[in-house]
């Protein structure tokens, strides 16, 4: 679904840049009345803004979606994707579907990448789903990565037909990146967070494998 850009502008004009919140709150309500807008995307909102969005109206929707890539600081892509895994701290496993995990043109960046994100992320397992050849000195390092933090790794090899990157845990919560990792500072891509019922399908696949 596309961006409804009169919500958009009107939302960086009011709340971003720190005017009239009421006016911001009219303008959302106007909105809403109005049949014009159900869902917003968004980057991620302040809990008491949300809250008080969801006291205006519970049937209106938000969907947390971020864009990434080279147009942003390679400080301000870590920052967004450790948001989301640290919302994925919580239970013992993390599952990662991502077929070209393992490989990549460029191994030291990469490598560098999966030390910023894993070395200090703790997890009883972290089971990766992959389909590519896989970069043996990549596998190594995320092995050795893991192991030093006492979090065990598994690969499994069968995800043919899936575009979308998933990471889930065993504990509700997952969101999905429209890029492999290996090209995540590379090229645009958006990251947003599961919806229930999108989590339950995709986790119900791949959990009954282990």
């Amino acid at each position: 679904m596309e961006e409804d850009n009169s919500f958009s502008d009107f939302w960086k004009i009011t709340y971003k840049e720190g005017k009239d919140f009421n006016k911001f709150l009219e303008a959302l309500d106007d909105l809403v009345n109005n049949g014009n807008i159900k869902i917003a995307l968004l980057n991620r909102l302040p809990a008491p803004l949300e809250i008080l969005i969801n006291e205006y109206d519970p049937d209106f929707k938000i969907e947390y979606r971020e864009i990434t890539g080279p147009n942003l600081t390679l400080k301000q892509n870590l920052n967004i994707l450790n948001v989301y895994l640290g919302q994925c701290e919580y239970g013992e496993d993390l599952y990662i579907i991502d077929k070209y995990f393992f490989t990549s043109r460029n191994v030291k960046n990469y490598c560098d990448l999966l030390t910023s994100l894993f070395k200090y992320y703790k997890k009883k397992r972290i089971i990766i789903y992959c389909d590519c050849d896989i970069n043996q000195a990549i596998y190594n390092h995320f092995y050795q990565l893991l192991q030093s933090n006492g979090t065990k790794l598994i690969l499994k090899n069968n995800v043919k037909n899936l575009h979308d990157r998933f990471y889930l845990s065993n504990k509700e919560f997952g969101f999905s990146i429209g890029t492999s990792l290996n090209g995540y500072l590379l090229r645009e891509g958006r990251i947003s967070k599961l919806n229930d019922n999108e989590y339950k399908k995709i986790f119900n696949k791949y959990s009954i494998n282990i």
